[in-house]
């Protein structure tokens, strides 16, 4: 199955060098948790985050890592960069595609999003 992972362009050169890395973050609670996010949409590009890859594993593999919330209509993973690097990665080109306008609250586009693979980076 493919994911996404949105990203700044250091952060994928990095990537496409070393690895995915753990981030330690609370994210909107209380604890701690590490690993990277991925999603079954490819999300918006919002401020430096203007690169996109794709992550092909199995779901099997990180359905551990999955957030589930009521009503969300895509899905999302923190998943450890380890499990992650074991992927098959893609760097996606992206056509089509608008900025997230101020105020806006959709964070994910699944129509205005076309793509095409442009390296197979690992394997």
């Amino acid at each position: 199955m493919r994911f996404y992972h949105r990203t700044t362009e250091k952060a994928m050169k990095n990537i496409l060098k070393i690895g995915f890395r753990d981030a330690t973050r609370q994210y909107m609670t209380l604890n701690k948790h590490t690993g990277v996010w991925i999603s079954n949409v490819p999300w918006e590009i919002d401020g430096e985050a203007e690169c996109l890859l794709g992550i092909d594993l199995s779901i099997d593999i990180i359905k551990e890592y999955e957030w589930i919330e009521e009503e969300k209509p895509y899905r999302e993973f923190l998943v450890p960069a380890k499990l992650l690097n074991h992927g098959k990665l893609f760097i996606i080109e992206e056509t089509g595609i608008r900025r997230k306008r101020k105020g806006e609250k959709r964070r994910f586009w699944t129509r205005k999003i076309s793509h095409r693979v442009l390296n197979d980076c690992w394997k």
